[in-house]
């Protein structure tokens, strides 16, 4: 899927009475270094947070300590949601990326539900979206082959990045080690570095270090059977 988490963040549209509700909800921030767990089920007091900058991952561990990257969390992605509804969390929250994050009233979250309509059509709004994002790449998993896996997790993530102001038209910083990216595609971190060579051979994407550069964004998207983004979809058209 693009990974995208539950954003609950106001907007220049959203209105004021909104914005004060949502910003009442936080209280604390908090900071964490790269790779540091920032969510886990036995976490003590309010499990819902705001990812505010850096990267973190939601990720499902195996009794054998395989790992899968179920999403990508970048600033502004609201996660712990769940715990509004259920105490279980099945998944780790893990930062890819030094972090600063908000730490949110769950409680106050719950009566916000309650008693506001705007707050829980945004609220389904979010779940929705993160369901139709979760079928996407639950169905690129299941059906597309390692190297249309690849290229259309670089292209989702760029167009996300873009969004936030975090990538130009072709450049962006990925912060996640190669191993990172192989436990969010099912692959084997041999497998995903040949692909990637393919990738730079071919003269679609350059790497150097964390530095992405998308040279042939239609080349990439050509390799996905499915449109899976609003970003794609409109250089396909």
């Amino acid at each position: 899927m693009d990974g995208s988490g539950l954003s609950l963040r106001s907007s220049a549209a959203t209105a004021s009475v909104e914005q004060a509700a949502l910003q009442a909800l936080c209280v604390s921030d908090r900071r964490a270094p790269r790779n540091t767990c920032i969510l886990r089920s036995s976490d003590a007091g309010p499990r819902l947070r705001t990812l505010q900058t850096g990267w973190a991952v939601r990720c499902r561990m195996f009794n054998d300590g395989r790992r899968q990257i179920i999403g990508v969390l970048l600033p502004g992605d609201t996660f712990g949601i769940e715990t509004l509804f259920d105490d279980a969390l099945d998944h780790l929250v893990w930062s890819t990326s030094a972090v600063t994050y908000s730490v949110l009233d769950g409680d106050a979250a719950s009566r916000l539900f309650d008693s506001a309509p705007w707050f829980r059509r945004r609220l389904m709004r979010a779940f929705a979206d993160e369901k139709a994002a979760s079928e996407r790449w639950m169905s690129q998993l299941g059906r597309c082959d390692a190297e249309e896996r690849t290229a259309s997790l670089l292209l989702q993530l760029h167009d996300r990045l873009s969004v936030l102001g975090l990538a130009t038209c072709r450049n962006f910083r990925l912060e996640l080690t190669q191993q990172d990216m192989a436990d969010m595609l099912g692959l084997h971190l041999i497998h995903l570095n040949r692909i990637l060579s393919r990738l730079r051979a071919r003269k679609l994407i350059m790497m150097h270090g964390q530095e992405f550069t998308l040279l042939d964004m239609d080349g990439l998207a050509e390799l996905v059977p499915v449109s899976s983004h609003g970003a794609q979809a409109a250089r396909l058209a």
